[in-house]
């Protein structure tokens, strides 16, 4: 038996209220209990907000999609090498998780399990160098929209790749209109050993320590690789 997760994004507040089979009870109110004190008066007499409940009712979602609800099947990341991961335990994964004892300037990963690490972060199954497309994959496909988000990364202690920025296309069909927005002398090439699902690239060369430390509003420490 396999369990999946999504999130019914296109339904309204009654659709809600019916699936979940609380639309079938009288709303009741809460009692009122007794208050120590004395209430200061704000008005002579009560003032009934209508702005309040017409928001109320503004903001209550109503049904946007059809009758039909098409939800793509689960499909494994078949790219991720389950050879890395099938012989640790819980207890282990949890205690090598990466550890701030390794912000020392120093420590280094592998090129190969840095790819790994960012095939984990892709929305979709890509097979033969297929585009990204909506997420099926754990935990991207409980969302019902696509990805918006992409990633920046500050690399300098991989080894096997040269220091410098690189881009992580989550969504290539917005590729065209990032390398668009972005500086003309960017290389937008795909690094060596870069598996062909994943939309890896290397904008620009050298060492970003500093960068990254401005924009992490100068913190006073290390990196990660």
């Amino acid at each position: 038996m396999e369990n999946d997760v999504k999130i019914l994004d296109g339904l309204g507040h009654k659709d809600l209220e019916k699936l979940m089979g609380i639309g079938v009870f009288t709303k009741f109110e809460v009692p009122s209990k007794p208050i120590k004190g004395l209430p200061n008066s704000l008005s002579k007499e009560h003032v009934c907000w209508d702005i309040i409940y017409k928001t109320a009712e503004a903001v209550e979602k109503p049904l946007t999609v059809s009758n039909e609800f098409e939800i793509d099947p689960f499909c494994a990341i078949g790219i991720c090498s389950e050879s890395c991961y099938k012989d640790y335990s819980v207890k282990e994964v949890v205690r090598k998780r990466k550890s701030a004892a390794d912000k020392d300037g120093v420590t280094t990963i592998e090129r190969e399990t840095f790819y790994q690490i960012l095939l984990h972060c892709l929305p979709s199954v890509s097979r033969s160098g297929e585009k990204q497309k909506g997420p099926l994959a754990l935990p991207f496909r409980v969302l019902s929209w696509d990805v918006k988000v992409h990633f920046v990364l500050f690399v300098h202690r991989v080894k096997g790749l040269p220091k410098g920025l690189y881009f992580l296309v989550r969504n290539e069909d917005h590729f065209e209109e990032l390398e668009n927005a972005t500086r003309p002398d960017f290389e937008w090439q795909k690094p060596e050993g870069c598996p062909d699902d994943l939309s890896l690239y290397i904008l620009d060369r050298g060492d970003c320590q500093q960068v990254s430390k401005a924009l992490s509003c100068h913190q006073v420490c290390q990196f990660f690789p």
